[in-house]
């Protein structure tokens, strides 16, 4: 016996063939049940997570980029306490252990102070001694210990971070806000290198570190003297400040170590486009013409090409003036 209830359901219940009441019709629920909606999503200020170039930042890392902005010179000084905390404690555990070759520079210290000066190292007419000066300095201060030697290449650690940040510093653009975040990153690499490379650090050998402090102190003399020779306004007086400095630099690091050259090729390199433009102003406009010709007419040509353009012109945006197809065009302009 059929209820009315059920004579209702079974007059809203169609089939989907020719057998009724198995599959339910879209109007049955039509009106009783409501579609399913996503749900809103909150839109998200991209603006105000941006960065001077335009780069999203978002959670985290934008809170860091933020800090190191508003505080330039706090990661370097961070950087600096764990870079010598670091090589403070490879020294305890070794006990400031000193090899024959450390045992060396150590004998020629103690030569320095009853009077002999020596220009290089024992039987060699190369690598100079100022390793050796220093560690004289200190057993003068502090007498003769392994620990007072070993303190020289860990006060050197302290210029090696402070130069790899200067040099990072240098090279980034300047007006973006990731900037010093970069360079403070840069400084903590060198302040926390793999251990082997830390341990040779601290080796007195002679001429060392200090060969890595002088390399880095001629490639910072190398980009700032580049900037001033970029530069219309600079006055002869700071060109010749740079000058000096840059050739300090070098002559010290041929008598300390001879691998300084690499650095002296990288630093002839940077700087050889820069005195052309100078010396050569008309020829180098002539010269740039045809490089941008050049270039253009490769880009018309070869689909390769004109990707690599299209990353140009992204790396022309992050350092305005500095693309590589036109690198003597910032100089002439």
């Amino acid at each position: 016996m059929t209820t009315s209830a059920d004579q209702a359901e079974g007059a809203g219940m169609q089939s989907n063939g020719d057998q009724p009441g198995i599959f339910p019709s879209a109007a049955a629920y039509s009106g009783a049940v409501a579609p399913m909606r996503p749900a809103a999503t909150p839109a998200r200020n991209t603006q105000a997570d941006a960065d001077a170039n335009g780069v999203p930042q978002v959670g985290e890392s934008a809170g860091l980029i933020g800090w190191a902005a508003r505080h330039p010179r706090l990661p370097l000084l961070i950087a600096l306490v764990i870079g010598v905390l670091a090589r403070v404690l490879l020294v305890a555990r070794a006990n400031a252990m000193i090899d024959g070759d450390e045992a060396m520079v150590g004998i020629q210290a103690e030569r320095i102070l009853q009077g002999q000066y020596p220009t290089y190292f024992y039987g060699q007419a190369y690598m100079g001694s100022l390793e050796t000066y220093l560690v004289a300095f200190l057993f003068r201060i502090f007498g003769v210990s392994d620990w007072a030697m070993r303190a020289v290449p860990v006060l050197l650690s302290l210029l090696l971070i402070y130069l790899t940040w200067r040099l990072a510093r240098d090279l980034l653009p300047r007006a973006a806000r990731t900037s010093p975040l970069l360079a403070g990153l840069a400084a903590l690499l060198a302040a926390v290198p793999p251990v082997y490379d830390a341990v040779v650090e601290l080796r007195t050998w002679g001429g060392q570190i200090e060969v890595y402090v002088i390399t880095l102190a001629l490639l910072v003399t190398t980009v700032e003297l580049a900037d001033r020779l970029r530069s219309r306004g600079t006055g002869a007086g700071a060109l010749a400040l740079g000058w000096l400095c840059w050739g300090f630099f070098a002559g010290l690091g041929f008598w300390v170590n001879p691998l300084i050259s690499y650095a002296l090729v990288t630093s002839a390199l940077w700087l050889a486009p820069l005195l052309f433009v100078r010396a050569f102003p008309t020829a180098a406009s002539a010269l740039t013409e045809r490089l941008a010709e050049y270039a253009n007419r490769l880009r018309r040509r070869s689909p390769t090409v004109a990707s690599l353009a299209a990353t140009e012109q992204s790396a022309q945006a992050m350092q305005p003036g500095k693309p590589f197809s036109t690198l003597l065009a910032p100089l002439v302009s």
